[in-house]
């Protein structure tokens, strides 16, 4: 999908009835970055002054956004890229099957930053095996370096616990 049929995508279309201005530049700048101001002015039809604002607290108050270089034009100053600054914030994932059950750590660009796989121990206590992936949980963000607050959120997919 190039940018000039964003406005066909199903998920544009969701965001553009949401009032929220921020997350319609921010899903546009993940779907497409690294992309200009301007260009974020013409897709999304508003004015590169409040575009230049949203950007900023965006970046000033989430640091969500990056700076990656310039981008050469003709005549005039160089464009400014930006691109999501996939460091930011990081999401912790479970899958547990009957074999195995993993944890993986990423981050906003959906990169593996740590994982750990084990085996499901069938025979014990659900409590257990829920222990068990709580602290590998810990584990991983401890081993990672990183705070918890920079932790958005997680998800998983349980499959099959059988004995």
């Amino acid at each position: 999908m190039n940018k000039n049929n964003i406005k066909n995508h199903v998920l544009y279309r969701e965001l553009a009835n949401n009032s929220n201005l921020k997350l319609r530049i921010l899903y546009l700048i993940k779907k497409f970055g690294p992309i200009t101001k301007q260009e974020l002015s013409n897709i999304l039809g508003i004015n590169l002054n409040t575009i230049n604002n949203l950007v900023n607290y965006i970046n000033n108050n989430y640091k969500l956004i990056l700076e990656i270089n310039n981008k050469k034009i003709t005549g005039g100053r160089r464009a400014h890229l930006y691109a999501i600054n996939s460091k930011a914030a990081f999401t912790i994932g479970v899958d547990v099957g009957g074999e195995n059950f993993r944890v993986i750590l990423t981050d906003l660009e959906g990169n593996i930053i740590k994982a750990v796989k084990e085996k499901t121990v069938q025979k014990k206590d659900p409590k257990f095996l829920l222990e068990k992936i709580l602290n590998n949980i810990k584990n991983i963000i401890v081993s990672s370096n990183i705070s918890i607050k920079e932790i958005l959120g997680g998800g998983g997919m349980c499959f099959s616990l059988s004995t």
